[in-house]
């Protein structure tokens, strides 16, 4: 089982395999709550922010799946978390194929934007919280790749890498707060990164 102080509370975990199972009409809720319970003992996708992402890759899905689920009351999702994590996104993919590992990375750079976040906080509906990410996503991305940058010339010019255990979430999150970073203060960067489907960018 997970250990007591990474997620005390495992019936959040299960309501939100339970909205992703049910909107994407994926058999076996109880096997993957059990991949997702046995990738949080390993390590917590609470990645800060009152945010957490758990995930987990399974034959009975056939294609990768995304559901949110917000909480009205926090809790505390793991030993570090300061008890007010609220917002959770939960990932299904399939076992083979990395086009979940793309919509993770993704949903992680909008999530390093706070205005967004709070439009997720606040939205009175399903639609209206599904219109704020369409929203970020063509204002962020539009038609093009994160990874499709063109590189200025002049003054300094930063190269970076960014990489984490599982290679997923904090490998972009990381990456947008370079960008970030480097906008604010008008250097031109560059950040690879090393995800768990390869190099990027």
């Amino acid at each position: 089982g997970v250990p007591q102080k990474r997620v005390q509370d495992v019936r959040v975990i299960k309501a939100l395999v339970d909205v992703a199972c049910a909107a994407w009409s994926i058999p076996h809720p109880d096997e993957i709550l059990e991949l997702v319970r046995t990738r949080e003992a390993k390590m917590s996708t609470g990645i800060g922010h009152s945010l957490a992402v758990p995930h987990a890759k399974c034959d009975c899905v056939t294609r990768p799946s995304l559901a949110a689920l917000r909480l009205k009351t926090p809790v505390q999702y793991n030993a570090e978390d300061d008890g007010k994590t609220d917002l959770l996104f939960a990932i299904a993919a399939p076992k083979h194929g990395s086009l979940h590992v793309d919509m993770l990375a993704r949903m992680m750079q909008m999530l390093m934007n706070e205005d967004f976040v709070e439009k997720l906080r606040t939205a009175k509906t399903p639609e209206e919280f599904l219109a704020a990410i369409d929203a970020q996503e063509e204002a962020q991305f539009g038609d093009e790749s994160f990874t499709d940058q063109e590189i200025g010339q002049a003054g300094y010019r930063v190269l970076a890498v960014t990489a984490c255990v599982n290679g997923i979430a904090h490998t972009y999150m990381a990456a947008e707060a370079l960008n970030k970073a480097g906008a604010k203060m008008g250097v031109t960067i560059k950040v690879e990164t090393n995800g768990s489907d390869g190099a990027k960018n």
